[in-house]
């Protein structure tokens, strides 16, 4: 048999029952973050070259697959649970407006580009690829953080090169290192 004396329980007295499950939101959600974002670092990424001479408006080439792997937009570092991938994305798109941040973006192997342009006699390299972009965040919420990566594309590239000649931008002088490629 229990008692109470002075507002205190006798330790025969049952233990107190568990307090029934918190129904209040948890403490770190997508509706209670805040999002910062890095600057996008950009980086070209040959995915095709086909290697062909002209000679008396002949054409003879060959294809060189690099990289033909799908490309699909990806974040990595966020927490798991629902709603965490859209609102991060709504905030990069925000953040970063001339990027696409789309959820499900991808791409896949290019095909060739056709190019109608008359060639005159000599080497040829046509080149294909995109601009893959990494952006980095950091969402606060409460006591936690968390730092990831989003990673997209902005860019589908594409051009062609006559072999020999200085190329200015980064793109087609990697695809000027396949000029000697047969």
């Amino acid at each position: 048999m229990a008692f109470t004396v002075g507002g205190c329980t006798s330790p025969a007295d049952p233990p107190a029952p568990a307090a029934e499950a918190s129904t209040a939101a948890p403490a770190c959600g997508p509706d209670r973050a805040e999002a910062s974002f890095e600057s996008a670092l950009p980086q070209e990424v040959l995915t095709r070259v086909e290697v062909f001479t002209v000679q008396a408006r002949n054409k003879d080439s060959a294809v060189v697959p690099l990289d033909d792997q799908e490309r699909v937009l990806t974040v990595a570092g966020l927490p798991e649970g629902p709603g965490w991938t859209p609102w991060l994305l709504t905030k990069a798109r925000e953040h970063h407006p001339d990027l696409p941040f789309d959820e499900g973006r991808r791409t896949g192997p290019q095909g060739s580009t056709d190019w109608q342009t008359p060639l005159r006699d000599g080497r040829y390299v046509e080149y294909l690829g995109l601009r893959e972009v990494q952006v980095g965040f950091r969402v606060t919420c409460a006591t936690e953080r968390y730092d990831g990566t989003i990673r997209t594309w902005d860019l589908d590239l594409s051009g062609i090169i006559l072999c020999g000649l200085d190329q200015p931008d980064r793109l087609p002088r990697q695809a000027e290192g396949y000029c000697d490629w047969s």
